[in-house]
């Protein structure tokens, strides 16, 4: 039975090294009609993207570089090797410890001030709830 089986899913390209962290992925064969809106646009969907950038591949063809704020939109991003934006077929392929540009923010872990109430106000407020119950409850 094993031999008649036939492989169904879609196959992402090989990684090397640690690819669990890769927030990266190289779109290459991009039309040179398409752009960074294009882009953002077409892969939006695979997670939230920090960063693209653009650079000239050939007279015709340019790649793309697409950073996601979590490394689970570049491994989304990669199953999509081989459709079609604009009017080419692209390659993608994850890009190991990509240095941003220098005009582009950094790549960091998002804080927001209700994160930091939420947690400390957790971390406060439990032993006080349970102080208060043992004292009310166990009279």
């Amino acid at each position: 039975m094993a031999a008649t089986e036939s492989k169904t899913e879609t196959e992402v390209p090989p990684t090397t090294g640690n690819a669990s962290e890769t927030k990266t992925v190289e779109v290459s064969n991009v039309s040179m009609t398409v752009t960074e809106k294009d882009i953002r646009e077409f892969f939006s969907f695979s997670g939230n993207i920090h960063y693209v950038e653009m650079k000239s591949e050939s007279e015709t063809t340019q790649r793309a570089f697409v950073t996601f704020k979590e490394s689970k939109g570049a491994h989304t991003a990669l199953l999509l090797t081989g459709a079609t934006i604009g009017d080419l077929l692209v390659s993608l392929s994850p890009v190991e410890n990509y240095q941003l540009p220098a005009g582009a923010p950094p790549l960091t872990p998002v804080v927001t001030i209700f994160s930091l109430i939420y947690h400390w106000g957790t971390f406060i407020t439990k032993p006080i709830v349970r102080l208060h119950n043992s004292l009310t409850y166990h009279r």
